[in-house]
Protein backbone atom coordinates (compact mmCIF):
# COMPACT_ATOMS: atom_id res chain seq x y z
CA UNK A 1 0.00 0.00 0.00
CA UNK A 2 1.74 3.82 -0.62
CA UNK A 3 0.81 6.00 1.56
CA UNK A 4 0.82 10.03 1.47
CA UNK A 5 3.62 11.62 2.39
CA UNK A 6 3.47 13.08 5.47
CA UNK A 7 3.52 16.80 5.94
CA UNK A 8 6.95 17.08 8.01
CA UNK A 9 8.45 15.64 5.17
CA UNK A 10 7.03 17.72 3.07
CA UNK A 11 7.70 20.91 5.13
CA UNK A 12 11.53 20.06 5.47
CA UNK A 13 12.15 19.23 2.20
CA UNK A 14 10.46 22.64 0.74
CA UNK A 15 12.77 24.35 3.53
CA UNK A 16 15.73 23.72 2.43
CA UNK A 17 15.37 24.26 -0.68
CA UNK A 18 13.85 27.78 0.27
CA UNK A 19 17.04 27.84 2.24
CA UNK A 20 19.24 27.00 -0.61
CA UNK A 21 17.51 29.68 -3.06
CA UNK A 22 17.90 32.16 -0.12
CA UNK A 23 21.81 31.70 -0.02
CA UNK A 24 22.76 31.56 -3.84
CA UNK A 25 20.75 35.08 -4.09
CA UNK A 26 22.61 36.30 -1.15
CA UNK A 27 26.08 35.00 -2.79
CA UNK A 28 24.85 37.11 -5.80
CA UNK A 29 23.81 40.14 -4.35
CA UNK A 30 27.45 40.24 -2.17
CA UNK A 31 28.99 39.51 -5.45
CA UNK A 32 27.16 42.16 -7.66
CA UNK A 33 28.00 44.64 -4.33
CA UNK A 34 31.48 43.82 -3.80
CA UNK A 35 32.04 44.22 -7.89
CA UNK A 36 30.07 47.55 -8.39
CA UNK A 37 31.71 48.87 -4.73
CA UNK A 38 35.20 47.79 -6.37
CA UNK A 39 34.64 49.44 -9.80
CA UNK A 40 33.57 52.91 -7.66
CA UNK A 41 35.95 53.00 -5.25
CA UNK A 42 39.79 53.19 -6.60
CA UNK A 43 40.86 53.15 -3.11
CA UNK A 44 39.94 49.51 -2.88
CA UNK A 45 40.90 48.92 -6.59
CA UNK A 46 43.97 50.14 -6.12
CA UNK A 47 44.82 48.60 -2.34
CA UNK A 48 45.90 51.93 -1.37
CA UNK A 49 46.53 52.01 2.52
CA UNK A 50 46.15 56.25 3.40
CA UNK A 51 44.13 58.55 1.27
CA UNK A 52 45.46 62.16 1.73
CA UNK A 53 43.14 65.29 0.78
CA UNK A 54 40.79 66.58 -0.99
CA UNK A 55 39.17 68.74 1.29
CA UNK A 56 35.93 70.69 0.04
CA UNK A 57 35.07 71.28 -2.98
CA UNK A 58 36.09 75.03 -4.61
CA UNK A 59 32.82 77.07 -4.94
CA UNK A 60 34.55 80.57 -6.96
CA UNK A 61 33.04 78.59 -9.98
CA UNK A 62 29.72 77.93 -9.14
CA UNK A 63 26.74 79.97 -10.84
CA UNK A 64 25.50 81.59 -7.30
CA UNK A 65 28.62 82.62 -6.24
CA UNK A 66 29.62 86.20 -7.04
CA UNK A 67 29.58 88.01 -9.84
CA UNK A 68 26.31 85.42 -10.55
CA UNK A 69 26.36 83.86 -13.24
CA UNK A 70 28.10 80.90 -15.56
CA UNK A 71 31.99 81.17 -14.98
CA UNK A 72 33.25 78.96 -17.65
CA UNK A 73 34.83 76.55 -15.75
CA UNK A 74 34.10 73.68 -13.10
CA UNK A 75 36.69 71.32 -11.12
CA UNK A 76 37.45 67.58 -11.11
CA UNK A 77 39.15 65.61 -8.61
CA UNK A 78 42.79 64.35 -9.46
CA UNK A 79 43.77 61.38 -7.67
CA UNK A 80 47.99 60.56 -8.21
CA UNK A 81 49.51 56.99 -6.65
CA UNK A 82 52.52 57.80 -4.51
CA UNK A 83 54.27 54.87 -3.27
CA UNK A 84 55.77 54.62 0.00
CA UNK A 85 58.81 56.27 -0.76
CA UNK A 86 57.05 59.30 -2.16
CA UNK A 87 57.35 58.53 -5.52
CA UNK A 88 54.92 59.81 -8.39
CA UNK A 89 53.29 56.05 -9.69
CA UNK A 90 49.98 57.58 -11.67
CA UNK A 91 46.96 59.18 -11.89
CA UNK A 92 44.11 57.34 -11.62
CA UNK A 93 40.91 59.01 -12.80
CA UNK A 94 37.44 57.34 -11.85
CA UNK A 95 37.48 54.19 -14.32
CA UNK A 96 40.85 52.92 -14.69
CA UNK A 97 44.29 54.43 -14.03
CA UNK A 98 46.65 55.62 -16.37
CA UNK A 99 50.17 56.88 -16.73
CA UNK A 100 51.43 60.52 -18.25
CA UNK A 101 54.77 59.20 -18.75
CA UNK A 102 56.55 60.13 -15.40
CA UNK A 103 55.97 56.69 -13.91
CA UNK A 104 59.85 55.81 -12.51
CA UNK A 105 59.04 52.39 -11.69
CA UNK A 106 56.06 50.25 -13.49
CA UNK A 107 55.86 47.46 -10.94
CA UNK A 108 55.83 50.22 -7.93
CA UNK A 109 53.04 49.13 -4.97
CA UNK A 110 50.97 52.63 -4.32
CA UNK A 111 51.03 53.30 -0.92
CA UNK A 112 48.81 56.48 -0.63
CA UNK A 113 46.62 58.39 -3.24
CA UNK A 114 46.90 62.11 -2.76
CA UNK A 115 43.67 63.49 -4.26
CA UNK A 116 43.48 67.40 -5.49
CA UNK A 117 40.56 70.07 -6.91
CA UNK A 118 41.87 70.41 -10.18
CA UNK A 119 40.31 74.17 -11.98
CA UNK A 120 38.97 73.07 -15.63
CA UNK A 121 38.34 75.65 -17.87
CA UNK A 122 34.86 74.85 -20.53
Amino acid sequence: MNTPPVDDEITIGSFFKTLVKFVQWCVLAFAIGYGGFWLFVPTLRHNVRHVEGPGPKPSDCEFMTAPLGNKGCHYEMQRMLIDAQGNYIATVNWFNSHTDGKTDNPNAKPDTMVCTWEKVQD
